[in-house]
């Protein structure tokens, strides 16, 4: 009998207003094995995440590589991320980020390569929550940048 497997190519990030404390809250959403290969291939150094002996500079190599591959612009200015941090579940590790947006803006341009360049098939659905509308963008490494108006 013939057994096929397939491994999907997926991330997920939720960009979300919080009208609480009027900042941005971004969480991004990976498989953990296949942010470990992503890392290592852009470090060349075998990272563990979640695991309680994490080698110092974890956290900045982790940053990094977000900050490379998920940009987001508010009218042609870019947005500069804080990191809040992460943590790892079973096989999924979620990674946290946060900033303050413009008083007032017209227009987000969300780029999102995340594993691409280990991927080819990879998808990365980001949903956007603002106060007054939500959106979800499927990204592809054809298609990987999106530009919205308010």
């Amino acid at each position: 009998m013939w057994a096929a497997t397939h491994k999907f190519y997926v991330s997920n990030t939720i960009v979300e207003w919080n009208t609480r404390t009027n900042n941005v809250e971004i969480t991004c959403k990976m498989f953990t094995d296949d942010f470990e290969r992503a890392l290592m291939k852009n470090t060349n150094t075998p990272l563990k995440l979640g695991d309680e002996a994490e080698l110092p500079g974890t956290n900045e190599k982790v940053v990094e590589y977000i900050t490379e591959h998920f940009k987001l612009q508010m009218d042609d200015r870019p947005v500069m991320l804080s990191y809040i941090g992460k943590e790892t579940e079973a096989d999924l590790t979620y990674i946290y980020f946060e900033f303050t947006p413009p008083p007032s803006w017209n227009v987000i341009s969300i780029e999102n390569t995340l594993l691409f360049d280990l991927f080819p098939e990879q998808k990365n659905i980001v949903d956007l929550r603002t106060p007054t509308w939500s959106k979800s963008l499927f990204l592809t490494k054809e298609k990987s940048k999106e530009i919205l108006s308010r």
